[in-house]
């Protein structure tokens, strides 16, 4: 199985509306002046560094603003679709029970600005892999893979999907009707179900992805991550059918706050795994906060990860979006892999392409209202980048 992500491009009218109540840092970044075109050079770097390490990086066009004749309103104005972690759910044929690989949209139901994403998500991740299977999304609240840890081995994998309880301050974004459904769908072999810890919710924590990742026969989490901690440890076990054993390497509030967590969004760097090892996708905040490079440095020294890098995503942390927000994890079979368009893969040739691209029509900077003002432009250029791909 092959690791590939799959990044897509955020849009000339990337700004910061506020727009995601619970996500502690788009509420307070809430009307700054937008920074578009800095913030497409920061993804476009960010990707470069994936494929430098030599993972297998896909990409997309922005979806079109305003979506299908929509009021120009700065809701639907919104780039949140760059964020894949958020696009669905992605299951692999040998997960399942199933014969081709399958995709479950996220409705985004409780974030009116993306509620209406999964309609490019489905459109172009079919471009990109024509014989998956693409389901509707669930009826129930489900913000997608933000959700979900999947661990791996050779011969099995074990997904973790992660609810959001009864909080009291801000809205638990992932319900546990499409927790439990979404694995039954699809015909996940292998699974277990957690909530998260209603506290965490409360101070920021508004995805799991925030407090939590894992990857191989590793899951790392925050001890305030779950309501019940001993519970997922000893329904993993039970779920796990590798003969390598299962380490949880559990965060102590000691070690790091939840509000360190949330600063630095340690917990929301990127895992690439390639032949050469494991390596961490830091966002540039880590690397200021002494407690988190003090984890960073104790999992290289029981060797869970084997590297560390640093991707500077100023704009796209301003919204509450780390390096794993930003993309969606694919894990593809020798036939899913060979299948996979060569004009979606990343290469220095279409870097410099959209480089210039973005360049030439993201503005540096603009204020929201010249964004509603300037609508028709910015769809126009939207059109012009979808032609690229």
């Amino acid at each position: 199985m092959r690791q590939a992500f799959v990044d897509c491009m955020p849009g000339p009218t990337n700004h910061f509306g506020g727009h995601s109540y619970g996500n502690v840092a788009s509420m307070r970044s809430a009307q700054s002046m937008a920074t578009p075109l800095d913030g497409a050079l920061e993804w476009l770097d960010k990707v470069a560094v994936v494929h430098r390490l030599g993972a297998l990086q896909l990409l997309l066009p922005p979806h079109i603003r305003p979506w299908q004749h929509r009021p120009p309103v700065l809701t639907n104005l919104s780039s949140a679709f760059m964020w894949m972690a958020n696009a669905g759910h992605f299951f692999p044929a040998a997960d399942t029970n199933r014969e081709r690989p399958q995709f479950v949209p996220a409705n985004m139901a409780l974030t009116p600005h993306r509620a209406y994403e999964h309609e490019q998500h489905r459109l172009w991740l079919q471009k990109l892999l024509p014989h998956m299977v693409m389901h509707d999304p669930v009826p129930w609240p489900d913000e997608g893979a933000a959700n979900t840890i999947r661990l791996w081995d050779d011969t099995s994998s074990l997904y973790i999907f992660v609810y959001g309880g009864s909080s009291q301050r801000f809205p638990a974004r992932q319900s546990e009707h499409a927790s439990r459904a979404i694995p039954q769908m699809v015909g996940c072999k292998h699974y277990v179900v957690a909530q998260q810890h209603p506290a965490a919710i409360d101070r920021g924590v508004f995805h799991n992805d925030v407090i939590a990742f894992g990857f191989k026969n590793v899951l790392i989490y925050h001890e305030d991550a779950f309501t019940d901690p001993k519970a997922l440890q000893v329904a993993s076990q039970q779920k796990w059918t590798s003969n390598q054993p299962l380490h949880h390497v559990v965060v102590s509030n000691a070690q790091l706050s939840i509000d360190q967590a949330i600063q630095s969004y340690l917990f929301n760097s990127q895992v690439v795994v390639t032949s050469q090892g494991v390596t961490l996708v830091c966002p540039n905040t880590v690397a200021t906060c002494p407690n988190s490079m003090a984890l960073v440095q104790q999992w290289q020294d029981a060797h869970w990860i084997d590297q560390v890098v640093f991707a500077p995503l100023t704009a796209s942390l301003m919204n509450g979006g780390g390096p794993a927000c930003l993309r969606l994890a694919l894990y593809l079979s020798d036939a899913d892999y060979e299948l996979l368009p060569e004009k979606y893969r990343y290469s220095p040739e279409r870097h410099r392409q959209l480089e210039a691209v973005i360049r030439e029509h993201y503005p540096r900077t603009i204020h929201t209202d010249d964004l509603q003002k300037n609508h028709l432009q910015f769809y126009n250029i939207s059109k012009i980048i979808q032609a690229v791909f």
